[in-house]
């Protein structure tokens, strides 16, 4: 998504390059849109849109912004909650259209209702917003008003992604335009109970009985509550006695706790609002309510920092088993900071989700191709978005009746001031502490988090084959290096379940025959996966032997189909082939051409010819130009590694008369083919380079100096916006000494996809790491893929696709 909402700000920047580099109906008023939302007077909090201190630039007037309705309560007993749920989502909103909007340039407005908490007035907001021209909405905090708020999308056809609202109900009534991005109230109850027993037991304490007060008057407290209890008494522990409330006009619990102190509970598990949920923390104190814990299930007061400021030294020890945002995740913490700085208050969950919901909104607009809801609402369902923020194994997805496949709770605990996640351990920031409560003393120390280390005394060979010496080892010994760096970064983080990684380096020379040699002797000592091998020609050789060997290979670099032409089930490639680079490759070349104002209608192809790479990227990108409707004057090949002198086919280039010339090859001969068409004057609105491994590199703009620029190339790289992917760079420069490939990235980026295959096969024996691999779905990843990596069943990336770079100014940048 990232990239293309910036398409067209970049294309408008290339207009202006591609000119300095070679010479050459009735409108619609749009809704008006919300202004920020303003705090009640209590609640000082800034409610100014983010963004940049200049206004952004309007759309253009063609452009009809598309119109996001929220509904939340901005007044009465939640505004605290609806505020900031409504802010967030303008937030997403003014970051989405700073990046260029969507579909081109097209932006978001929003559209803001206050359900003041009734679900009678979210029902009629919700009417007004549809009426407004909103094209999907979010909301809409409590069960209540939801319910009400998701009928009227049903019945308008307007897709409704709910971020914070747990009835299983809402759900259950067989909708098709609802998607809920929360867990629900049943996963509230079952994980809740579930972890609530997982805590005790690694305590070493009994929770043999509970007593449950929740408010019993918007359906939500009641069906988590129901999910709770069913699944405790399934687990063995005894539900003393349940006791409800009404959350908005309560003023007093002492009743309740006295009541609960005659039971004698083990714990007392909570599920309410905020304020409710203080009131009963205070209450508790006052009595010394004789509990080994309280223990929040779905309640929206112990995961919040503004309850340590509220309650002081009584939050501590506090537990809450609730939806939450990533704390493992550093863009979630991003978020957060930037939200803080915006509004001056600490963001809630509650707010996480409503920035989140508008971020699977925008996808969706992205992935439909269009601002129609029906549209909007098929592509909701399609979701698969792995670039979130919330403490999810995988990526979001919804299931056919709307809930969020991978959507489960966390549970945090007050510890020191701050709200911590405790479980589950893989998610955990600290150990929990049992028993614990703020009114009793305990010498209890959080639980220790045991560390994963079942493959403890184990090593896992892992084997590169790259070019070390010959023509290409200017990138092979960076693959070598990259792959023992990540190895390195691997061991000193503890390795994989215990198990150290090693590495066994070997030369292909560029040769295919030494290539497989070289396969064979790493298998005979011992490797339990390969990454290799950058050339094409010596890959199919190292293919063939992982799958007669039972080895899983790993391409890291190496372009032709025909490799994972053959039904082999131990070889998986991380970058694009050739069909995707030629194909990618021609409709970037048109789609600049376009953007730009100028026309590309004929082209000259030159490409090395002897590898096989060459020729099969080149057979792509044929084909689809011509069905574009670009002529191919000429397809032109030579042998890379002997070639010293391009002149002869760039005078005859030159009497074709293309528009642009296209070139595929290594680096040294298109260093050759730049210097040998400047030579020429090759008359030619642009070089556009396609699996070209010279125009995108830092080398070329220091052999060539001036000559670099303007150069295209559309390849693999990493991802430019992406800090870890800068970060990892810079220490590789600083070990090597040289500016990192993106080939040595390739290579880095599959010794870590092997090392998370290791790690959920729980085995280092090589069969089980390839049907691993095979269920690989690695999000967080360095390249510039549009979602995690995962492979399909021949072993290709999914969503592996290049990018096109150009020389401007000296640098290589992203275009």
């Amino acid at each position: 998504m990232r990239k293309v909402m910036k398409l067209s700000v970049l294309l408008l920047i290339f207009s202006l390059v591609l000119v300095a580099c070679v010479d050459s109906g009735t409108e619609e008023a749009p809704p008006e849109a919300a202004a920020p939302t303003e705090a009640p007077a209590e609640e000082a909090a800034p409610t100014e849109a983010p963004g940049a201190e200049e206004p952004a630039e309007e759309p253009a007037e063609d452009m009809v912004p598309i119109a996001i309705g929220g509904i939340h309560p901005l007044t009465g007993g939640l505004a605290a909650d609806g505020i900031q749920m409504d802010n967030a989502i303008q937030m997403a909103i003014a970051e989405i259209n700073a990046a260029g909007g969507v579909l081109g340039g097209q932006e978001f407005i929003y559209l803001s209702g206050d359900s003041t908490g009734a679900p009678d007035v979210g029902q009629t907001e919700a009417e007004r917003l549809v009426g407004e021209g909103a094209a999907a909405m979010i909301g809409s905090f409590q069960s209540s008003v939801t319910s009400n708020v998701a009928a009227i999308a049903e019945r308008e056809g307007v897709p409704l992604v709910i971020d914070v609202a747990v009835s299983d109900a809402i759900l259950d009534q067989g909708y098709k335009n609802v998607f809920r991005l929360q867990p629900n109230a049943t996963a509230m109850g079952v994980d809740g109970a579930n972890y609530q027993k997982q805590i005790a037991d690694a305590a070493g304490e009994e929770i043999n009985s509970v007593v449950y007060l929740y408010e019993g008057t918007t359906g939500f407290g009641d069906s988590v509550r129901a999910a709770f209890v069913e699944e405790a008494e399934a687990l063995g522990i005894e539900v003393l006695d349940e006791i409800s409330y009404e959350p908005f006009a309560v003023t007093d619990l002492t009743t309740e706790m006295t009541r609960i102190n005659a039971a004698a509970p083990d714990v007392l598990v909570v599920t309410g609002y905020y304020n409710d949920g203080l009131l009963a923390a205070r209450n508790a104190e006052e009595v010394g309510l004789d509990v080994k814990a309280v223990f929040g299930v779905a309640q929206g007061t112990y995961d919040q920092a503004q309850f340590v400021a509220d309650a002081g030294e009584l939050a501590e020890c506090f537990y809450d088993s609730n939806f939450h945002w990533d704390a493992a995740n550093p863009k979630a913490e991003e978020v957060r900071q930037r939200f803080e700085a915006e509004y001056g208050e600490p963001m809630r969950t509650s707010a996480v989700l409503a920035y989140q919901a508008m971020y699977i909104i925008a996808d969706a607009v992205e992935r439909a191709g269009s601002d129609d809801p029906a549209a909007i609402r098929d592509a909701l369902a399609e979701t698969n978005y792995a670039d979130h923020i919330l403490p999810y194994a995988g990526p979001i997805q919804f299931d056919e009746t709307g809930e969020n496949i991978v959507a489960s709770p966390v549970v945090m605990q007050v510890q020191d001031g701050a709200v911590l996640q405790v479980w589950p351990p893989e998610l955990a920031e600290t150990g929990p502490i049992l028993p614990c409560v703020s009114w009793k003393d305990s010498d209890a120390e959080a639980v220790q988090l045991p560390a994963d280390e079942s493959l403890a005394g184990e090593t896992a060979l892992l084997a590169g084959i790259h070019p070390l010496t010959g023509s290409l080892a200017a990138d092979g010994t960076q693959m070598d290096n990259a792959i023992q760096m990540a190895i390195e970064e691997i061991n000193a983080a503890g390795g994989v379940l215990g198990a150290q990684l090693g590495y066994l380096s070997a030369d292909s020379t560029g040769a295919p025959d030494v290539g497989q040699t070289e396969a064979e002797r790493v298998i005979g000592e011992g490797a339990v996966a390969m990454i290799g091998s950058f050339q094409s020609s010596v890959t199919s050789n190292v293919a063939a032997i992982a799958e007669r060997e039972g080895v899983p290979l790993v391409i890291d670099v190496a372009v032709s189909d025909a490799i994972l032409d053959q039904g082999y089930e131990n070889v998986f490639r991380l970058q694009p082939n050739a069909t995707a680079m030629g194909v990618d490759g021609a409709n970037y070349l048109k789609q600049i051409a376009e953007e730009t104002g100028e026309e590309i209608n004929s082209i000259v192809y030159l490409y090395e010819g002897t590898t096989g790479f060459g020729d099969s990227v080149r057979a792509a990108f044929v084909a689809e130009a011509e069905a574009l409707g670009i002529e191919v004057l000429d397809e032109i090949s030579y042998e890379p590694f002997a070639v010293t002198d391009l002149t002869t086919e760039m005078t005859r280039i030159n009497a074709a008369a293309p528009d642009a010339l296209v070139v595929t090859g290594y680096y040294n001969d298109g260093l050759l083919a730049a210097r040998n068409a400047e030579e020429v004057g090759l008359d030619v609105k642009l070089v556009f380079g396609v699996a070209q491994g010279t125009y995108d590199q830092a080398q070329f703009v220091a052999d060539a100096g001036d000559l670099a620029e303007c150069f295209y190339d559309s390849n693999f790289h990493w991802d430019a916006a992406n800090p870890k992917a800068e970060e990892v760079r810079q220490r590789f420069e600083a070990t090597y000494g040289e500016p990192m490939r993106t080939s040595a990235v390739l290579a880095y980026q599959a010794a870590y996809v092997i090392a998370d295959a290791i790690a959920r096969a729980g085995s280092v024996d090589p069969a089980d790491i390839r049907a691993a691999l095979a269920e690989t779905n690695v999000a967080d990843h360095i390249l510039p893929y549009d979602g995690p990596i995962q492979f399909d069943e021949t072993g290709e990336t999914m969503v592996a696709s290049p990018v096109v770079m150009q020389v401007q100014d000296g640098e290589v940048v992203q275009v």
